[in-house]
């Protein structure tokens, strides 16, 4: 028996779980209120199991269905899933269109701007165009659908106007690639319990810092650090970051990577936000199990399965951070219990020897890409470490939720 997960044209299917199984563990892994539930007793929704947000809504380009679309949320809605994330990029008049890219070649046919430098209404209609793929691959072909740009307050509505409960968590960028907390609309305030924002706050090391910053770039309602549910990310990429300028404005010439300083900055980082009054906090820490394989001295890392032994340097210093991120995420746990820790079900991109890899989430072996710079980036093939982030966190973004419910099943 195939059991299929979405609408009638989903590629999601599964030949290890019936459609009752697949049923049963979508209403138990995806709570409607995710958010809200959360807030009211954190326990509760951690006895129910890592839980699942669906990451650019349940998409399809083989299918001509758009990540971050209205038609990809209400593919997400009729699968009987309650939580979603969607990439919003804001526009040169300051309004949101949902979109990953900070430029629009990806999605419109023949036409390249900058969303922070176009009006929103230059916008607002065009037909979305998506990537022709075939067997899981890019086949450099574009072709139009039915979906178009809309602007992202309207997308929400849709998604409001579904089954009562849903959840969405916003990735907001602005003109810089940065991403930031979104002004909340007025007529959307009574949603807030079911919407969770959240933010990449690069270069901002203090909850004032960041107070301040949110602040300067939309004015919020008053009181609106009480009313707003909050999420901080750091992936391995900005810990890393982080350490060099802590580095550079010490005059240091070596930032200091090792994993004991990394963490160091992350409780240097998280402190501020841990004592505000918040309803919820979430943690996005995209946890990886890469952190396990580092060797004692710290010089290289050994993958379990296939043995393959990463030296080069880059390699190494993201490996060593998220060993950082890891250690602190399991203290957040014991000593935080409120916070929500969020994981994606990505790995960084690895190099070696100039190729690019990806692991396999079934196989659990590197796979080297076919060609650097390639958009090979598709569900499965994308959605390495999986089992871990089921294991290690609370609610996990992914591309692949058939995969997931499999793990948890037992069937992988």
């Amino acid at each position: 028996m195939i059991s299929t997960l979405g609408m009638a044209a989903r590629r999601y299917e599964t030949h290890k779980l019936t459609q009752e199984q697949l049923d049963a563990m979508i209403k138990k892994h995806s709570l409607a209120n995710i958010f809200k539930a959360w807030a009211e007793d954190p326990e509760r929704v951690r006895s129910c199991g890592a839980q699942l947000a669906i990451h650019r809504l349940l998409f399809d380009w083989s299918r001509g269905i758009p990540d971050n679309s209205t038609q990809a949320g209400a593919a997400l809605l009729e699968a009987g899933l309650s939580c979603g994330e969607r990439d919003i990029s804001i526009t040169q008049d300051r309004k949101f269109i949902a979109a990953h890219p900070m430029s629009t070649g990806r999605f419109l046919l023949g036409e390249s701007f900058t969303i922070a430098a176009t009006p929103l209404m230059r916008l607002i209609g065009k037909k979305l165009v998506i990537q022709q793929v075939s067997d899981g691959q890019f086949t450099g072909k574009s072709h139009s659908t039915d979906e178009a740009i809309e602007s992202y307050d309207t997308q929400l509505r849709h998604a409001l106007m579904g089954p009562p409960g849903y959840n969405e968590i916003v990735d907001a960028r602005n003109s810089d690639g940065g991403d930031f907390i979104v002004y909340a609309w007025k007529n959307l305030q009574s949603q807030l319990t079911q919407i969770l924002i959240q933010t990449y706050p690069y270069s901002l090391k203090t909850y004032d810092d960041f107070a301040t910053y949110v602040l300067n770039l939309y004015p919020m309602p008053t009181g609106w650090q009480k009313s707003f549910n909050m999420a901080a990310c750091v992936t391995a990429e900005t810990l890393l970051m982080m350490a060099r300028t802590i580095a550079a404005k010490s005059q240091s010439p070596i930032a200091d990577t090792s994993v004991r300083n990394l963490e160091g900055i992350l409780e240097n980082y998280y402190a501020p936000w841990m004592r505000q009054p918040w309803k919820m906090f979430a943690a996005n820490l995209g946890i990886s199990d890469a952190g396990n394989w580092l060797s004692a001295d710290e010089q290289s890392a050994k993958h379990p399965e296939s043995g393959h032994v990463f030296k080069n340097p880059d390699i190494i210093e993201t490996i060593k951070a998220i060993k950082a991120i890891n250690n602190y995420n399991n203290r957040l746990r014991t000593e935080h219990p409120h916070v929500m820790r969020i994981a994606m079900a990505r790995t960084p991109d690895f190099f070696e020897d100039g190729k690019p890899f990806f692991f396999s989430m079934v196989t659990g072996k590197p796979a080297a890409w076919a060609e650097k710079g390639t958009e090979e980036r598709y569900l499965t093939d994308a959605a390495a470490g999986i089992p871990y982030a089921l294991k290690n966190a609370d609610l996990v973004m992914t591309d692949d939720p058939i995969g997931c419910l499999e793990i948890i099943a037992g069937e992988v």
